[in-house]
This record gives structure tokens, sequence and C-alpha cells, in this order.
């Protein structure tokens, strides 16, 4: 109902264009359209789960993503901040890249992913972190 999906806060960006069809890959990962059963679309939302016992989050997010569109992170942001006050979420967006971004996958990102974990979990100073080391792809040299 639109009432559920307004209490959620689900009903803000739930649905990418992407949803329009019925061979659409929103449609076939969720097993339905959203557009024509927005009640479990609410219950497959992660923003109608947020609640006071939020574990801390880092969002990243391409604003260039055309599969799925930024607004659900900044959404996402959003309700934890609302429900959890400011700094139990932090926010990454990254202008002009698309999903899959190279440069979120980059090393210095990825550290910086790792220092949020260690940041939670070793209070900065995880005793078992290593530098980072390039990836070895098979078949280059």
């Amino acid at each position: 109902t639109a009432e559920a999906r307004e209490s959620s806060g689900a009903f803000k960006g739930m649905v990418p264009k992407d949803a329009r069809g019925s061979e659409s890959a929103l449609v076939k990962v969720l097993g339905f359209n959203p557009l024509i059963y927005p009640e479990k679309a609410v219950k497959a939302s992660p923003l109608s789960y947020v609640d006071k016992n939020c574990p801390p989050m880092l969002l990243q997010h391409g604003k260039n993503d055309l599969i799925v569109d930024s607004k659900q992170s900044v959404y996402m942001y959003e309700k934890v901040t609302q429900i959890c006050g400011e700094g139990r979420a932090q926010l990454d967006l990254f202008e002009g890249e698309p999903h899959g971004s190279q440069k979120i996958k980059a090393f210095d990102n990825v550290n910086r992913c790792l220092d949020f974990l260690d940041e939670i979990f070793w209070n900065g100073n995880n005793p078992y972190r290593k530098p980072l080391e390039p990836l070895k792809i098979v078949g280059q040299d």
C-alpha cells in the first residue's frame, strides 16, 4: 500500500526504470514486478528494515550508474541518519562513475573500505592488516 511504502521510506526511488517490463533484470531478481505488487516491493527494500540497531555502514555509489540509481544509496544514507543519527552511515558518491566503476575498485578506495572496517572492528588498529598487493590475473604477465 502507499501508506506502507511511505512509512518505510521505501517509496522513494524504490523502482528503477528497469522494472517497467516483465523481462527486466529487477523483475527476474525479485520474482515479481514491483509496480504490480508494491506491498512485496516494500518487504524487499532494505529501507524497510532500518532501525536503531542498524550497524555502521559505508555506502559507495557511482553517480553515473545506469544499473542501480545512485539515489538508492542516498535514500539509505538518509534513512539510517534519520533513525540512528549522524555518523552511523557514511556515503561516498563518485562523480561520473558507472556501475562496476574501476575508480571504486581501485586500491585507494579498497583501502578506504578496509580502513572503515578496521575502525569498527579494531578501533583502527587491526593487527592482521597487511598492505594490498596488485592482483595477478591468470594468463596475463
